[in-house]
């Protein structure tokens, strides 16, 4: 698994363990932390960002009910 240390700015790999807490909103949740190796904090799990649909035209930045004062539309 992949960590990124928030603190030095660090991501790497190692073994997780498991944490438990109380969300406010949700309730009672869990997530997997690890120490970093570099200055000993916890660390998130690190999810590479997913990359983004490029399949939009100039037609999908206009709303759909056209008021007449839309400067985009015209």
């Amino acid at each position: 698994m992949e960590f990124k240390c928030y603190t030095c700015d660090m991501i790497f790999e190692g073994p997780g363990r498991k944490q438990d807490y109380n969300d406010p909103m949700y309730g009672p949740c869990s997530r997997i932390i690890s120490d970093c190796p570099s200055c000993g904090a916890e660390s998130a799990e690190f999810r590479k960002p997913k990359p983004a649909k490029n399949n939009s035209s100039p037609q999908d930045s206009c709303p759909a009910y056209h008021s007449g004062g839309c400067s985009c539309c015209h």
